[in-house]
């Protein structure tokens, strides 16, 4: 078991966490990359494709949608840096749909994440083929391998709807429930 308080333990599972994600980012290389990956995250946000604000950045979740899924994580009492985001290249001609899934299965593996959240159509396909799933529907959470895997209606689209953020604030409580 790590060292999560710093110690030399904690040096050494930092640099396998590392080593992992670099092992998954280089499936898809166009891909926005995790920024300084955190050795455990509670969550990992996945978004189907990047905005231009995204591309621009060079990470995914890097604009309003970023500052906002830290705010509702907070909210619901995942606190500190709770996440790390993906998705799929800017271009889709660079995304083969196996390589898209086996890099976010390998993303959450690596960063043990407890929570996998698909924040579009595009992304909860993308996890959805990650675990070995059919589909993910929005707000329905499901149980695989020990992880918690979660789609939402499209998170980044809600921003500007009252009405549909409402409709993902109550999906993505559901990340929390008893």
């Amino acid at each position: 078991m790590p060292d999560r308080d710093g110690g030399v333990d904690a040096a050494m599972w930092r640099a396998k966490v590392e080593a992992e994600v670099e092992q998954a980012e280089s499936l898809l290389s166009r891909a926005p990359r995790l920024s300084t990956p955190p050795a455990f995250s509670a969550v990992l946000a996945v978004k189907g494709l990047p905005s231009d604000a995204d591309v621009a950045a060079g990470r995914v979740l890097s604009g309003d949608d970023g500052d906002a899924i830290r705010k509702a994580l907070a909210a619901l009492g995942i606190e500190g840096e709770p996440f790390c985001a993906a998705s799929r290249p800017a271009s889709e001609a660079d995304a083969s749909p196996d390589a898209v899934a086996r890099r976010l299965r390998l993303l959450a593996e690596a960063v043990e994440a407890e929570a996998v959240l698909a924040l579009d159509d595009v992304a909860a396909q993308d996890v959805a083929r990650a675990f070995g799933l059919e589909a993910l529907q929005p707000g329905v959470p499901v149980e695989v391998l020990g992880r918690t895997l979660l789609a939402t209606d499209d998170f980044s689209a809600a921003l500007a709807d009252e009405a549909s953020k409402r409709v993902v604030w109550g999906q993505l409580k559901m990340l929390v429930r008893d």
